[in-house]
């Protein structure tokens, strides 16, 4: 193999669970499937293929960030082509720099493309970013002021705690925000009911719809 190309597929493979058997742990650890495994179960086998696998925070100075922090492509649910990403939280708290798909909310699951289905998933959370994440943006100074680790990891914990009350998939859903909130098992299934119940889509030679930065 040409010596750059075995580079650029090492470093695709070190953006997979397989090369990061410690954070996989940590995510198993809080009872969530990693990134990828969400994928992997949503889409036919063999059928996802990913883009932006290889890139990397627009701030270098952050370190190496698999993926920056979601992945995303295109691939098949029972057999209909289907476009999705997932955050890995895994990678900066969730959270995206960007160079790749910063508030990939708004880009591809928001109000302003009227999805046919808006569902969220019990730990969904809501922000340009993972929670974790922002509070460590917003409130640094009050962490960096903790007089010891002990401190800071309870200010943090509480912070966070604080926005999970109001931005989570179940609040979010009492606000009829999201139309439902899903269990994980049935993410497939559902998708799939879904598609099976929409007309074909009609022959186009533009856009299918306009993207709003913000």
């Amino acid at each position: 193999m040409p010596p750059l190309l075995a580079k650029a597929m090492a470093a695709k493979e070190a953006t997979l669970d397989e090369a990061r058997p410690n954070a996989v742990a940590r995510q198993h650890a809080r009872g969530r499937w990693t990134a990828r495994e969400r994928i992997a179960a949503l889409f036919d086998h063999d059928t996802f293929v990913e883009y932006g696998q290889l890139a990397q925070p627009q701030i270098r100075s952050l370190g190496d960030a698999p993926a920056d922090g979601l992945v995303m492509g295109v691939g098949q649910v029972d057999g209909v082509a289907v476009c999705a990403f997932t955050y890995d939280y895994t990678v900066m708290g969730g959270s995206q720099s960007p160079t790749n798909h910063g508030l990939g909310y708004y880009a591809m699951g928001s109000d302003a493309l009227d999805p046919d289905l808006y569902v969220g998933w019990p730990t969904a959370e809501f922000g340009g970013m993972g929670l974790e994440g922002a509070v460590n943006i917003v409130f640094r100074d009050e962490l960096e002021a903790a007089p010891d680790d002990a401190t800071e990891r309870e200010i943090r914990d509480r912070r966070v705690a604080k926005w999970k009350e109001r931005n989570t998939g179940l609040e979010f859903a009492r606000s009829f925000l999201l139309d439902d909130i899903i269990d994980p098992a049935e993410t497939r299934s559902i998708v799939a009911r879904l598609l099976a119940t929409l007309p074909s889509p009609q022959p186009r030679t533009g856009r299918k719809h306009p993207i709003d930065p913000w």
